[in-house]
C-alpha cells in the first residue's frame, strides 16, 4: 500500500476521499454521501476503475476497524463490572436474615441510613470487603448512569473518614464517567447525533471556544446544575473533549457538590449512634455541614463569572 494511502486509512475515511481525489485522474461527476459519525462527503466518481476499487478497500478496513474497536470497548466495560461485581459477591460476609433487606442500592435518606447501619457492623471486622463493595458499585452505577449515587456519597460519609470518603466519591465519580465516555464514544455516537444532531455542533463551537482553558471549563460544569452528570458523559466523546482532562476536571469538579453529601452523611450517623438526640457536637456539625455547603455555591460563581 502506498505511503498517502496509509496515512489516509488511519485518518480515517475523510483522509480516504482526499486522497482517492488527489489519485483519480479525471472525474466524470461527484457524489455526496454520508460517511458516517454525521459526517459527508463528496466522494468522485471515478474514470479509473482501480482507483475506485482502492477506495472501497481501505473504505471497508477502517470501517472493521471501528467495528472491532467498539466491540473491545464495549465488551471490556461489560466485562470489568461483571468480574467486580462477582468478586464482592463472593468475598463478603455472610449477612444475618433480618437484615438482608436492608443490603440494596439505596435511593432515599432512609435506605442509605439502614444500609449504613447494617454496614457499620461489618466495617471493624472487614474494612475491606466493604470498601470494595462500595468502590465497584458506585463505579458501575456512574457506568450506566444509575439513580442513587448521591446517597451512596452519604453511605460514604457515613462509614469512612472525611479524607478517604472525599477521595473514594471523587475518584469513583471520575472512573465511572470515564468508562461512559469510553461507551458513549464506540456506542452511543450514532444514536446522538440522531437525536442530537442540532444541538452538537453548538457545543462543540462552546467547547472549542474554551480549548485553553478545557479543563477549568470540565470543572464548571461539573460544578454548576447547568447540565445533568450523565449527559455530559455521553456528549463528551462526541465533542472531541480528549478523556485525560474529562477525567482529571471530573475528579475535581464532583468534589464540592460531595462536600455536601458526605456532611450530611457525617451527621446523619451521628445522630443515628447517639444515645441523645441533641449535643453540642451534633449542633456544631450540622453548623459545619452547612457552612461547606455554601462551597459549591461560591465555587460555582466564580467559574461562572470566569467563564461569562
Amino acid at each position: 500500500m502506498l505511503p498517502q494511502w496509509q496515512a489516509a486509512a488511519a485518518a480515517g475515511p475523510v483522509g480516504l476521499v482526499a486522497v482517492c481525489v488527489q489519485s483519480a485522474g479525471e472525474e466524470l461527476s461527484r457524489e455526496r454521501v454520508s460517511i458516517g459519525n454525521g459526517l459527508c462527503a463528496d466522494i468522485p466518481l471515478y474514470t479509473s476503475l482501480r482507483e475506485k476499487i482502492q477506495y472501497n478497500s481501505l473504505f471497508s478496513r477502517w470501517t472493521c476497524c471501528k467495528r472491532l474497536k467498539a466491540v473491545f470497548i464495549g465488551g471490556g466495560v461489560v466485562i470489568f463490572h461483571v468480574i467486580s461485581l462477582s468478586y464482592i459477591y463472593t468475598i463478603f460476609p455472610a449477612i444475618d436474615e433480618g437484615l438482608k433487606q436492608h443490603i440494596k442500592i439505596p435511593y432515599n435518606l432512609e435506605e442509605a441510613k439502614n444500609l449504613g447501619m447494617v454496614l457499620e457492623h461489618y466495617t471493624e471486622q472487614y474494612f475491606l470487603e466493604v470498601f470494595l463493595s462500595v468502590f465497584f458499585i458506585y463505579i458501575f452505577m456512574q457506568t450506566f448512569a444509575i439513580p442513587g449515587s448521591i446517597f451512596l456519597s452519604m453511605l460514604c460519609g457515613y462509614l469512612f473518614n472525611y479524607p478517604l470518603a472525599l477521595i473514594l466519591v471523587c475518584f469513583c465519580s471520575a472512573t465511572g464517567a470515564s468508562l461512559c465516555y469510553l461507551l458513549s464514544s464506540v456506542l452511543g455516537r450514532y444514536v446522538a447525533y440522531k437525536i442530537l444532531s442540532h444541538r452538537i455542533p453548538e457545543w462543540a463551537i462552546i467547547v472549542k471556544k474554551q480549548e485553553d482553558n478545557l479543563l477549568y471549563y470540565l470543572v464548571f460544569l461539573r460544578v454548576t446544575p447547568f447540565l445533568p452528570n450523565w449527559f455530559i458523559n455521553i456528549v463528551a466523546p462526541i465533542i472531541n473533549i480528549p478523556l485525560f482532562p474529562f477525567w482529571l476536571g471530573t475528579f475535581i469538579g464532583v468534589a464540592p457538590p460531595s462536600i455536601v453529601a458526605l456532611q450530611a452523611g457525617k451527621a446523619l450517623y451521628q445522630l443515628s449512634t447517639s444515645t441523645i438526640g441533641w449535643t453540642w457536637t451534633s449542633v456544631f456539625l450540622l453548623s459545619l455541614s452547612a457552612a461547606l455547603s455554601l462551597t459549591p455555591v461560591l465555587i460555582k460563581y466564580r467559574l461562572r463569572a470566569k467563564f461569562e
